[in-house]
């Protein structure tokens, strides 16, 4: 039975990607994902990544045009911190 936060999900029209495919996408670790994460939360990067989460044990989860659009802004500043 596997009980974890699945891969994917459509949510809003925008398909979402959980912590590990998201990193995968971005060719991170999922611990490097965690600290951009909680740079981002405390407002320590130049570029913040965009995500959501409902509560604070649920699922995060990163639409795939906010990180798309996301790299596009880390490229023209050059570098997300």
């Amino acid at each position: 039975m596997n009980t974890g936060t699945p891969e994917s999900a459509t949510i809003m029209g925008m398909e979402c990607l959980g912590r590990k495919k998201a990193a995968e996408e971005l060719g991170l670790s999922v611990s490097t994902l965690d600290v951009m994460i909680r740079k981002s939360r405390a407002g320590r990067m130049k570029v913040p990544l965009r995500f959501f989460q409902l509560r604070r044990s649920a699922p995060v989860w990163f639409p795939r045009p906010w990180l798309e659009k996301w790299v596009e802004d880390v490229a023209d500043n050059g570098g997300a911190y």
